[in-house]
């Protein structure tokens, strides 16, 4: 079982995956307690079923999935949001990639985390949109119309990098056990996996991850994006995405 304390939001307690019991603080807002309980608490669950849980959004085009990881404010979403916008994608899930054994990804939730700045750079209709907590500049963009809802197959996972020296977005495949440090360090809430007893079978599950999924490395400027950026960072990794399902 897992022991989650968030001061001033909730205890959360789950159980052998299948169990989510949520005591929540009072005063705590209805919005706040679904973001932890759809991020945190639903990895820990996810975890206790057995997948293999990276951070990262996924995206499908013509039923070839790709995974966006990176850590936190590497510009997953934001990246996801100009593959949406520019590159005729659709969404399978926000914030968490849940692969089973066969390589499969489980859909999410039909929506997508955004930061104002985001927002506005891309010109999406922000009076639609919903804050995703109160105290943050920061939106749910609701895509019941661009959601694959079903499991599709993981062809490739981009790792985002940043190097503020790259005039242009590169693209980087890693080969062999070198995918292995990389994808380790996507890992969802990796800390959890020695204390739930779950570390040969994990390590297990991602052996035969990485002899099934491309893993590459991008590089792009990070400050400030704009839509020209946006624009061409997304086009390249949809070129990318493409080759690769045409040489399989």
């Amino acid at each position: 079982m897992v022991w989650l304390h968030v001061p001033d939001v909730a205890h959360f307690l789950v159980e052998q995956g299948n169990r989510i019991v949520v005591m929540p603080s009072s005063g705590v807002d209805q919005q706040t307690l679904e973001l932890y309980l759809l991020g945190n608490v639903f990895g820990a669950l996810l975890h206790q079923r057995g997948y293999l849980v990276l951070h990262g959004n996924v995206l499908v085009r013509d039923g070839r999935a790709i995974a966006i990881c990176g850590h936190s404010g590497a510009g997953k979403s934001t990246l996801s949001a100009a593959l949406l916008s520019f590159s005729g994608y659709s969404l399978v899930s926000d914030d968490l990639c849940v692969l089973d054994t066969d390589g499969q990804v489980h859909p999410g939730y039909p929506e997508l985390k955004l930061w104002r700045d985001v927002v506005t750079v891309l010109e999406l209709p922000i009076g639609d949109m919903q804050p995703v907590r109160a105290q943050l500049e920061k939106y749910s963009w609701s895509l019941p119309d661009r959601f694959k809802a079903e499991p599709v197959r993981l062809d490739a996972i981009y790792v985002l990098g940043s190097d503020n020296r790259a005039e242009e977005p590169s693209l980087e495949t890693v080969q062999g056990m070198a995918k292995l440090t990389p994808l380790k360090a996507q890992i969802y809430r990796r800390h959890l996996i020695e204390p739930l007893g779950l570390s040969k079978q994990h390590f297990l599950l991602t052996g035969k991850i990485l002899g099934q999924v491309a893993l590459v490395r991008v590089e792009r400027q990070l400050d400030r994006p704009n839509s020209g950026s946006l624009r061409l960072l997304a086009e390249r990794v949809a070129e990318d995405a493409l080759a690769r399902g045409l040489n399989r």
